[in-house]
C-alpha cells in the first residue's frame, strides 16, 4: 500500500494540547492558542488519535472564524460539509464533524478521517474566505515544500487506499498548517473582556468567566491566566474587569495582592513586607 504523501514537518502533539519544540515553521497561532509545547516528546511518526485531531481542529476553526471578521462562518461550515459530492472524504453518517464532543478521544485515526476534517477548512477559504487555489497553494508553502502543488495539505492524485492508514503526527501538522497571519493585539468573541487566546491557553476553550480565569485550580497558588500568560497579564483583561480588587493566597501563606501594571506581590504575614512573585 503506497503512503498518502505528505510532508512531515518537525516536532510532534503532545497527548493532548500541543506540539512540542519551538519551530519557526509553525503557523504563530499555534503558539498564541497553546498548541507548543517546550516539554512535550518528539514523534512525527506517532499515530494520531481522536482527542488530537479534535483538539487543533477546534482551535483551527477558531482562529479562522476570527481571522474572517464573518459573522456568518457557521452558515459557511455547515455548507461546505453539506454537498458531498464536493467533498471526496465525507462520513456519510456525520458529514459535519463535530469537534467538541468528548467521545472516543483515545481511538485512532485514519487519513481518510483525517483529511474529511481538514478538508473543509481549504474548501470554506476558497468558497467564503476569498482565498484562490493560487493563494490556498502559496499558504501552504509557507510552512511546507516551496513547490507544493494542491490547494489541499495533501496529494489528491493518490489513490484512495491510504486512507485506511493511519494518520500520523506529522501530517496532521502540516494539515493544518493555515497560516492568515498573527491574531493581532486583541481576540475575544465571546465579548467577556477576556482574551480568547488566554482562554485556550488556561482552559482549551471559551465560555470561561472571571472567577474562573482568576481562579486556582491546581492549588500552586498561581492563577490560571497567571500560568496561560507566562506571568505577563497586561493584555489579557480589557477595561471592564477590576484588577485592583483581585487578591488570592500565596505560597507563604500571605495574601497576594495584583497591582495592575506593577506586578503581584504577597504579603509576609510575619513582617508585613511585600514580596515580588
Amino acid at each position: 500500500m503506497k503512503p498518502f504523501a505528505f510532508l512531515l514537518l518537525a516536532a510532534c502533539l503532545a497527548y493532548a494540547p500541543c506540539f512540542a519544540e519551538d519551530n519557526p515553521d509553525y503557523p504563530p497561532w499555534w503558539y498564541e492558542m497553546g498548541l507548543v509545547n517546550s516539554a512535550a516528546p518528539a514523534g512525527n511518526h506517532s499515530p494520531v488519535n481522536q482527542g488530537q485531531l479534535k483538539n487543533i481542529a477546534v482551535r483551527a476553526q477558531a482562529y479562522v472564524k476570527f481571522m474572517l471578521h464573518d459573522s456568518s462562518f457557521e452558515a459557511y461550515w455547515a455548507a461546505v460539509y453539506a454537498d458531498p459530492d464536493r467533498n471526496p472524504y465525507t462520513n456519510d453518517s456525520q458529514p459535519v464533524p463535530v469537534l467538541t464532543n468528548t467521545g472516543n478521544n483515545q481511538v485512532l485515526v485514519n487519513q481518510g478521517q483525517g483529511k474529511h476534517v481538514a478538508w473543509g477548512f481549504y474548501e470554506l477559504l476558497n468558497r467564503f474566505g476569498n482565498k484562490t487555489e493560487a493563494d490556498i497553494k502559496q499558504m501552504l508553502r509557507l510552512h511546507g515544500p516551496s513547490d507544493w502543488p494542491s490547494r489541499f495539505p495533501w496529494d489528491p492524485s493518490v489513490g484512495a487506499t491510504a486512507n485506511t492508514s493511519p494518520l500520523l503526527i506529522g501530517q496532521l501538522k502540516f494539515m493544518f498548517a493555515l497560516d492568515l497571519g498573527e491574531i493581532g493585539p486583541w481576540m475575544d468573541t465571546d465579548n467577556d473582556g477576556i482574551d480568547d487566546r488566554v482562554e485556550w491557553r488556561a482552559f482549551n476553550g471559551l465560555g470561561y468567566g472571571v472567577d474562573d480565569i482568576l481562579s486556582d485550580l491546581d492549588g500552586d497558588c498561581y492563577l490560571r491566566f497567571l500560568e496561560a500568560t507566562g506571568g505577563d497579564y497586561s493584555s489579557a483583561f480589557d477595561e471592564s474587569v477590576d484588577l485592583d480588587a483581585i487578591t488570592w493566597r500565596g505560597s507563604q501563606g500571605g495574601p497576594v495582592i495584583l497591582l495592575p501594571d506593577r506586578g503581584a506581590y504577597e504579603v509576609s504575614v510575619d513582617t508585613l513586607t511585600l514580596n515580588t512573585r
